[in-house]
């Protein structure tokens, strides 16, 4: 009797934990090819979505307002002389805004005192916009910003 409701259990307990995602709604890091965007001193040189299945166009799009609103940031006072990689997260909404942005541990930023401060406000000031995406997602950036010259 014991061996038969212990066998019960462990029948319950890999039924309720199997995975009943079907292959198009599984979040899986989807490798995206960078395309060249550059803004001044700022270009994007990697990029790819961690989770959702958004359109991959109007993730481009909206990585090219953030890049651009990234070097209009440096070209105010105190981040003119901001320079190295900025990198980090966005979490959008399916309409294209920005719920999040997250700077990563690996931004290795010098002269920037503001910079993450600064573009947060930004994205949530409605200046870097996405386009109508389809998916709700979480999309990786890394901005390689130039010395000033």
């Amino acid at each position: 009797m014991v061996r038969l409701l212990l066998s019960l259990c462990v029948v319950c307990v890999m039924g309720c934990s199997r995975n009943n995602d079907t292959p198009a709604t599984e979040n899986r890091t989807q490798e995206m090819t960078t395309k060249t965007i550059k803004h001044g001193r700022v270009s994007l040189v990697a990029q790819k979505i961690e989770a959702g299945n958004p359109n991959k166009t109007a993730v481009q799009s909206g990585l090219d307002t953030a890049t651009s609103v990234l070097n209009g940031l440096l070209e105010t006072g105190e981040l003119k002389s901001a320079s190295g990689m900025f990198v980090g997260r966005f979490r959008l909404e399916s309409n294209g805004t920005v719920r999040m942005f997250l700077s990563d541990k690996s931004s290795s930023l010098t002269n920037s005192d503001g910079l993450e401060d600064a573009f947060v406000g930004a994205a949530f000031g409605g200046k870097c916009r996405f386009p109508e995406l389809g998916d709700i997602a979480m999309v990786y950036a890394e901005f390689k910003i130039d010395p000033p010259q």
